[in-house]
């Protein structure tokens, strides 16, 4: 017994001294420790004294160790780079310097203007830092030559424009007609008083150069009962900066196309003044029938006026009626009837019939009409009478449509204004025996 109980004590102590106790568990001890980088784990050993067991603490991976490098700079035209390298595992990577570009450095290319031999450049600009474009320059047209002077030499680099004649007198006016394509200088003032002026120019032989007035003025000139009252007729060409005063005109039956400077104009006239402007037309109808013929007639006048021109194909520009600006006309009818017998009843008449078209510019317009002006006195005058012997209808009638700018026109107007109109009437109906008759009348219509 005493055997069983010594062996099993030397097993007990046999056991304790070869393992770690049950109850107290393994005694640790530290062994070795393995640092963690930025690419692998790091670690701490312990080992138990029994030598059996081990434990480990993880360390997780470092972060790398970046050293930061500039590869480019952000421009304005490409995104930067930088690259980062680390200290100690020498991994890399690249990034953006910026998310977007740069604004360009702008420097402004400064224009050049062109001459009339030079072709100048427009504003534009470019970047100082990439050198790029950012408005293209592009090449001016030449200006236009000048002639200021109106010598036929460009004003800036003397190139010879044209040939331009003078005219300095009334021979030198009336002679334009042999070459009505040619360019003339207006460089004096003309008086055409005591001068039955007829038209320059007919519409077999219009004017198609040009008229420079130059400032200076025609004055003083008289139409007397024309077709065409006028101091060009009919212009094709260019008229500018001429002057024109007192112009008067005197009809007696005719129907008559007036303007002051052209009857007709399918050209230019520009930058002109009319000053002082008289009319006066006398339209008288008058006739007497006896037995076996007592049919009266009528009698048709037709006058279209303006200031400038009577009817307008072109341009009319900066033109201005100033002064005044008088117009009378007188229509008169006279109807004799001498019946065979008093008591013939008759429904007989006879007409005299004036149509006026009259604008302060133009009679008529088919174009352009701009900046024009009538700043005259604009007066208008009607003497209407009717008159008649024994039986029948005597009847005197105008019909007028009047503006201060143009009362026909089938284009624009732009720009222009004028004073207002005024109209004087004078309207007389009478008989001359006292045998009886059917009427008189007398007959006005203004713009109807």
């Amino acid at each position: 017994m005493k055997r069983i109980y010594l062996i099993f004590l030397i097993g007990v102590s046999l056991i304790c001294l070869t393992s770690c106790h049950l109850l107290l568990g393994h005694e640790y001890e530290f062994v070795y420790c393995q640092k963690a980088t930025c690419t692998s784990i790091g670690y701490d050993l312990y080992k138990c004294v029994c030598g059996k067991e081990e434990k480990r603490n993880i360390v997780d991976k470092l972060e790398h160790s970046y050293e930061k490098h500039i590869v480019s700079e952000t421009t304005c035209t490409q995104i930067g780079e930088i690259q980062y390298i680390c200290t100690t595992c020498l991994d890399t990577k690249f990034v953006q310097a910026s998310e977007k570009l740069l604004p360009h450095s702008i420097v402004i290319d400064y224009g050049v203007d062109s001459t009339c031999t030079t072709n100048g450049l427009s504003e534009g600009s470019h970047c100082s830092t990439c050198k790029n474009v950012i408005i293209q320059q592009e090449r001016l047209p030449l200006k236009a030559h000048t002639d200021n002077d109106i010598d036929g030499y460009c004003d800036e680099c003397q190139t010879l424009l044209e040939i331009i004649y003078s005219i300095k007198n009334i021979t030198d006016l009336k002679n334009m007609v042999l070459n009505p394509q040619l360019s003339y200088r207006l460089d004096a003032n003309i008086n055409l008083e005591g001068v039955e002026w007829q038209p320059l120019f007919s519409e077999q032989n219009q004017f198609f150069g040009k008229f420079y007035g130059n400032g200076h003025s025609i004055d003083n000139f008289v139409s007397t009962n024309s077709k065409i009252c006028s101091l060009f007729g009919y212009n094709s060409g260019y008229i500018s900066n001429l002057k024109v005063s007192n112009f008067t005109v005197k009809l007696n039956n005719i129907s008559s196309l007036i303007g002051t400077i052209a009857a007709v104009n399918t050209g230019v006239i520009e930058n002109c003044i009319v000053k002082d402007i008289f009319v006066n037309g006398e339209y008288l109808h008058f006739e007497q029938t006896k037995y076996p013929s007592y049919s009266g007639t009528t009698a048709t006048f037709n006058l279209i006026m303006g200031g400038v021109v009577g009817e307008n194909f072109g341009k009319l520009v900066s033109n201005h009626i100033e002064g005044v600006f008088e117009k009378q006309f007188q229509v008169y009818n006279k109807y004799y009837l001498d019946p065979a017998f008093f008591y013939l009843d008759t429904d007989y008449k006879s007409i005299c019939n004036l149509n006026l078209t009259i604008g302060g510019i133009a009679g008529n317009n088919n174009n352009l009409i701009k900046d024009c002006n009538n700043k005259s006195i604009d007066q208008t005058k009607f003497i209407i009478k009717s008159e008649i012997d024994e039986k029948g209808l005597s009847i005197a009638q105008v019909n007028c449509k009047i503006d201060g700018i143009a009362p026909i026109t089938k284009t624009n107007i732009e720009d222009c204004y004028s004073l207002n109109l005024n109209f004087i009437k004078d309207v007389q109906e009478s008989k001359v025996s006292s045998n009886g008759y059917n009427g008189v009348k007398c007959i006005l219509k203004i713009n109807e």
